[in-house]
């Protein structure tokens, strides 16, 4: 009965202990999430509107118009009329040209024969408004208008027509050179004289050929 009477107290002893020495184990703070927030779109910026600058168009520069020579006494490559021979009427066909380049202040004209070589006619210091020669120049070394004759290659002044020998047929250039000054030579002077004095100065030139069959004195 003793023993049992200790056990009791024992026991009351522990149960006394355990309830008033535990010490509360405390229960962990929860800290309450942050609010997810509010994804607000963010305000586009404009972009700045491209302006297009147009591109310039280029100012072409006008291409200038060759220099033309023509004839109303034959075709170019045609044939020369009979008359206008050495051995017929021996007097110079008419001539035209157009579009004389800007700046041209005289113009040079040289016949000869491209079969052999021969100068039949040499004329220089054509005043730029003019725009032709008649038919049939006066031989004779400066002309009404201040053009100037030089000597052909029989040493004469003024035109002297073709005259290949009879039947063969010779071709017959005429140049036209535009100049952009007048040559400092007087009348009379040789092609050789003509030709150095022109170095430098063409602005254009142009050709018309014709052919001459050669005939019976």
């Amino acid at each position: 009965m003793r023993k049992f009477t200790v056990f009791l107290v024992l026991l009351l002893i522990v149960v006394t202990c355990l309830s008033g020495c535990a010490t509360p184990v405390p229960l962990p703070t929860v800290t309450p999430l942050p609010a997810t927030p509010t994804l607000v779109p963010p305000t586009p910026i404009p972009l700045p509107t491209a302006t297009s600058t147009p591109t310039p168009t280029p100012t072409s520069t006008p291409t200038p118009l060759p220099l033309v020579l023509t004839s109303p006494s034959f075709d170019p490559g045609g044939v020369i009329p009979e008359r206008f021979g050495f051995f017929r009427e021996n007097a110079s066909p008419e001539l035209a040209w157009a579009q004389v380049p800007p700046g041209t202040r005289g113009l040079v004209l040289l016949m000869e024969d491209r079969d052999l070589p021969f100068l039949h006619w040499l004329v220089y210091n054509i005043p730029p408004d003019v725009s032709g020669l008649p038919e049939g120049v006066i031989q004779q070394p400066q002309l009404d208008d201040g053009t100037l004759q030089g000597l052909n290659d029989n040493a004469e002044i003024g035109y002297t027509g073709p005259f290949p020998p009879p039947g063969e047929k010779h071709r017959y250039a005429f140049v036209l050179y535009a100049l952009d000054a007048p040559l400092a030579l007087g009348p009379g002077a040789v092609r050789e004289q003509v030709l150095a004095a022109m170095e430098g100065h063409i602005l254009a030139s142009a050709e018309l050929v014709g052919t001459y069959m050669g005939i019976e004195p």
